[in-house]
Parts: C-alpha cells; sequence; structure tokens
C-alpha cells in the first residue's frame, strides 16, 4: 500500500526541471503577448493622431473652398475684371466672396476639437459691403482674415503646423495662367503636421490634401 502511495505521489509531482521549462514557457509566451498588446496600442494611437490631422486638414480645406467658390465680381472695379480674385500669389490669396446675411454661430466638435463657425447665408452677389476675404500663411499657420457685413475685420487661425501651403491658379483644370483676369480655378494644397509622433517610426506625422476649386461665378 505505501509503495503504491509513494509511486502514485512520484508519478503526480513536478520536477525542478519541468518547472523551469514550464516558467520558461510562459515568459515566451507573455513576452509575445506584451508585443502584441504593445503594438495594437501603438498603431491605434498612430492612427487616432492621423485621423485627427486629417479632420482638421479637411475643416480648413471646406472653409477655404465654401469662400472660393462664393467668390463673386469685385465691387471696386467699374469692369469686375477681376472676377473676385484682388491679388494671387502662390501663398497668400485675396478676393470678394459672396457672405450674405449673418445666421449665427454654430459650434461643433470634432475628435475632442471645439471649432465656432460664423453662419453667413449668401445673397448671391458680392457688392453688398465688406464681402473681403484673405487667406495667408503665417508662422506656420494657415490664417483666414474676412470683412463681413458689420464692418469690422475677423481674423482666424485655420490650422496651425502647416508646412506646405500652395495656390496654383489655373485658366482650365489642366493649364496654368499667371493672369489674374483669366483664373478660373485655384488648386490649392496644405501639407501639415501633428503635434504627436508616429510611435513606429518616431517621425512627425504629416498629412497632405489638395483640391481642385472652381470659381463658379466666373463669367468667361
Amino acid at each position: 500500500m505505501l509503495n503504491s502511495l509513494g509511486k502514485f505521489r512520484a508519478e503526480a509531482g513536478v520536477t525542478l526541471l519541468e518547472l523551469i521549462i514550464y516558467i520558461g514557457i510562459s515568459s515566451i509566451v507573455a513576452v509575445a503577448l506584451a508585443g502584441v498588446v504593445h503594438s495594437v496600442t501603438t498603431n491605434h494611437s498612430t492612427n487616432q493622431n492621423r485621423l485627427e490631422l486629417k479632420q482638421e486638414i479637411q475643416a480648413a480645406m471646406n472653409m477655404l473652398v465654401r469662400d472660393l467658390r462664393m467668390a463673386g465680381c469685385d465691387p471696386n472695379t467699374e469692369d469686375d475684371a477681376h472676377f473676385g480674385l484682388l491679388s494671387a500669389q502662390p501663398q497668400s490669396m485675396n478676393f470678394v466672396s459672396d457672405f450674405g446675411e449673418l445666421k449665427g454661430d454654430t459650434t461643433t466638435t470634432i475628435a475632442g476639437v471645439t471649432v465656432t463657425t460664423s453662419n453667413f447665408k449668401g445673397d448671391g452677389k458680392s457688392n453688398s459691403p465688406g464681402e473681403d476675404v484673405t487667406y495667408f500663411l503665417s508662422a506656420g499657420s494657415l490664417m483666414r482674415r474676412a470683412v463681413y457685413e458689420d464692418g469690422l475685420t475677423h481674423t482666424e487661425t485655420l490650422l496651425e503646423n502647416v508646412t506646405d501651403l500652395q495656390f496654383n491658379y489655373r485658366l482650365t483644370p489642366t493649364m496654368p495662367t499667371a493672369t489674374i483676369s483669366a483664373i478660373n480655378y485655384v488648386n490649392v494644397v496644405i501639407e501639415a503636421e501633428s503635434q504627436y509622433t508616429d510611435r513606429v517610426t518616431g517621425n512627425p506625422i504629416s498629412i497632405r490634401s489638395s483640391s481642385l476649386i472652381h470659381m463658379r461665378n466666373k463669367t468667361i
């Protein structure tokens, strides 16, 4: 009976060698799982930061597209030769846009960022008082300066950490022009960096966006 019990205990016990092997395998599995969890977390964080930057760039682009599409004839010239465009530079642009009547402010929150937008309902013409808007690059930020119908100048920062801003002026979608009166399209290129870095590469997160805008009020 004792022999049988001793034999049973010997067979059921764990030797030191087996314990060492078990701990070694468990450690390898734990390290592998930790690596997977870290990779998933890192990718999620990078993708989230990239998405936030993309939304910020798109919001700035949407504002610019809206203004430029509403650009009308310049009320300051008798022949309206500039068709809304007063100045067309590689990194700045000044034009007359159809703002219309102020309908109040709208506040929206995107990815934790609160944006307040003044809502103006266009009246279909650009000869009302103060419908002048300028987009320009200043200290790495895309700025928008506008004179509304209240006669006051409003300057706001649309996008920070801008690494590239290009306004390319065209007669047709594919034909560039250096003559301001011949501009029918504006190709806008915006590139910006996030305040965060890619946790995999260590490089700043950067996104480039472009849009070809048709000045729809252009008559020729």
